[in-house]
Formats: structure tokens, C-alpha cells, sequence
């Protein structure tokens, strides 16, 4: 019996094979990307007939398995994901799109920033600026099925500044839920003296509209009770008092 040559063959003549039992498995060293890339059109534009929505929704790793597709996965990191990301590129397949994606997919920064990138884009909002930015919460990342970057970033303000490398303050950025006594002496510090540049002797005329202005209005509410004296006592103890004739003053 004359030895089959897979190489004159095409791929869905030996992928035929393989479906019908003629052989147990795609023969050794015959299988590339490419090769891959034509078989799995093969099977869901041809045989299935999906779109791109039903390959999100409909192609796991049942399904590849089920299709005589597993032992092509080792091409791709045994990623479903890759495999038709690579297959169907003019689909522009998102990993995240899927219901799995692999386990080191979201330990990488680059895919957390390709991620947050894609939402901006989705959402309409320009991820360099901070009113924009501020419209980014928890909800709409689970919109988009970003709970588990989120989780792999370390919170919402470690995501965002992925894509801002870090210009940004926290407070400026998102809406704060609470305050430690250390972040209100960073604002306030930050505020003060990076932002309005002001003297000690020009800090005694703060204003709520100074808060307002830089978003820090919620802290200076909820955690120090509307007082500009006491975020200014939490950020320079022993510094300023209130007097009656003056206002705040600094303390001699």
C-alpha cells in the first residue's frame, strides 16, 4: 500500500479524513497556522454557517473538540480565543469577547491597557481625558465583561492608569467612596501647593469653589463635614485656627 502524501492533499481533504475516521489525528508536523486558519473557516462559514456573533457565543472548546479542532489549539497557547482571532482576522475578535480566555491572558499590562482602550472606543470617551475618564465605573467595565480585568489591575484606579500612565490623582479621575486620613493630606497637599501654588499665609483663603473646581468637593462634604479648617488641620496639623474677626488664620 502506497504511502498518503498529506502534502498534496488540501487541508480540508486531510481534515475530511480525520472526521470520518480514516485517520486518528492530523499527522505529524503537518499542521501550521495557516493550515489551522483554513480548516476552522471551513468548519463555521461552511459547515456551521455563523457570524461573528455566533462564534462568540457558540465557540468553546467543546465545540472544538466536538469538530476534531482540539489538537490544533497547541499552535495558539491552547486558546480558543487565539485560534479564531487568528482565523478570522477581518472580524477583529477581542479576546475578552469570550466567555474564556487563558489564565495569563489578564496578567499581561498590555492587554489590561488594549482592554480599557476598547471600551473608551466603545463608550465614545477619550481615555486622556479625566471628565471622561470619571464616566468609566465598575458597571460599565461589566458591560463590557471587565470584571476580571479590574480584579487583575487591583481596582479601578490602578485600570485606569494603565492608560494614563499615571498623570493622573485618584480624585481626579473617579468618584471617591471614602477617604483615609492619608489620601485627604495628599489632596489637600496636592491642591495647595501643586495647584494653586499658594503660600501658607494665601492657604487662609481656600474656598469651597477651590474644592469644587479640582473634585474635591465629596471629600471635603462627607469627610470633613463642608470645615475647610479641618481638611486644612488634617493636611497641616497645628497650623491654622478660625478666628471670629478673620476667618482662618495661621496660628503664631
Amino acid at each position: 500500500m502506497n504511502k498518503i502524501n498529506y502534502f498534496e492533499m488540501t487541508p480540508i481533504e486531510v481534515y475530511s479524513l480525520v472526521v470520518k475516521g480514516k485517520i486518528k489525528k492530523f499527522p505529524n508536523n503537518y499542521l501550521d497556522k495557516e493550515i489551522v486558519k483554513e480548516i476552522v473557516r471551513h468548519v463555521i462559514l461552511n459547515i456551521y454557517g455563523y457570524d461573528r456573533q455566533q462564534v462568540i457565543n457558540k465557540v468553546n472548546h467543546e465545540f472544538m473538540q466536538k469538530n476534531f479542532l482540539g489538537g490544533v489549539r497547541k499552535l495558539f497557547e491552547y486558546s480558543d480565543a487565539e485560534v479564531l482571532a487568528y482565523s478570522f482576522p477581518e472580524w477583529d475578535l477581542k479576546y475578552w469577547e469570550f466567555k474564556k480566555v487563558s489564565p495569563n491572558f489578564w496578567h499581561k499590562r498590555e492587554n489590561l491597557k488594549d482592554f480599557l482602550l476598547w471600551v473608551c472606543n466603545k463608550e465614545g470617551l477619550n481615555s486622556q481625558k479625566k471628565e471622561d475618564l470619571r464616566k468609566i465605573t465598575a458597571k460599565v467595565l461589566e458591560k463590557y465583561g471587565g470584571s476580571k480585568p479590574l480584579v487583575h489591575a487591583g481596582g479601578m484606579y490602578e485600570l485606569l492608569s494603565i492608560v494614563t500612565d499615571g498623570k493622573y490623582k485618584k480624585w481626579e479621575i473617579m468618584k471617591m467612596v471614602s477617604w483615609s486620613t492619608e489620601e485627604i493630606t495628599c489632596a489637600m497637599k496636592w491642591l495647595v501647593e501643586e495647584q494653586l501654588h499658594y503660600t501658607p499665609e494665601q492657604t487662609c483663603n481656600l474656598k469651597v469653589a477651590d474644592f469644587v473646581k479640582y473634585n474635591l468637593d465629596g471629600m471635603l462634604q462627607k469627610e470633613c463635614n463642608h470645615s475647610i479648617l479641618k481638611a486644612l488641620e488634617i493636611a497641616y496639623p497645628g497650623m491654622y485656627c478660625r478666628t471670629k474677626a478673620r476667618g482662618i488664620v495661621l496660628k503664631k
